[in-house]
C-alpha cells in the first residue's frame, strides 16, 4: 500500500471518528434540551389546569356559602319543606349554576337532601359514593355542598 493510500485511510478513519463523536455529543445535548423543554411544557400545562380548577372551586365555594346563609335554605334544612325544593332546586337551577350534585346537611352532619342531575342529558344521575361520604363527615353547621 502506498503512503498516499495509508494517509487517506487514516484521514478517513479520523474523520469518521470525529463525526461519530460530534453526532453523539449533539444527540446528548439536544436530547437534554428537548427533555427540559417537554418537562417545562408539561409543568406549564399542569399549572394552568390547577389554576382553572382553583377558580372553579372558589366559585363553587362562594355559591355554596351564599345558599348556606340564606334564611330559606336554613328553614329547609330544619323543616324539609318541599316547596323550597320546587322553587330553588329544580332542573333549571342545576343548568344555570352549572353543577351536577347538591347535598344539604344539617348541624348534626346528617344529609337532609342529596341529588345528582346531568343538565346536558336532562336526567337524574346517582350520587358518587365519595360525595355522600365527604358530605356526611361535615359537622357543626349547615353545609351546602355542590
Amino acid at each position: 500500500m502506498s503512503l498516499k493510500t495509508k494517509v487517506l485511510l487514516v484521514f478517513c478513519a479520523v474523520f469518521a471518528l470525529l463525526a461519530l463523536i460530534f453526532f453523539a455529543v449533539s444527540y446528548v445535548i439536544t436530547g437534554n434540551i428537548a427533555g427540559k423543554l417537554e418537562n417545562e411544557s408539561i409543568q406549564g400545562n399542569v399549572e394552568v389546569a390547577l389554576q382553572a380548577l382553583e377558580r372553579e372551586l372558589t366559585a363553587l365555594d362562594k355559591s355554596a356559602a351564599d345558599w348556606a346563609i340564606w334564611d330559606d335554605t336554613y328553614s329547609f334544612v330544619e323543616d324539609r319543606n318541599r316547596e323550597y325544593l320546587k322553587k330553588n332546586l329544580g332542573n333549571n337551577t342545576f343548568k344555570i349554576l352549572g353543577f351536577n350534585y347538591a347535598v344539604f346537611l344539617n348541624t348534626r352532619g346528617e344529609i337532609v337532601y342529596a341529588r345528582g342531575y346531568d343538565p346536558e342529558a336532562g336526567k337524574e344521575i346517582p350520587l358518587p359514593p365519595g360525595i355522600v361520604f365527604a358530605a356526611h363527615n361535615q359537622t357543626g353547621a349547615i353545609k351546602v355542598c355542590w
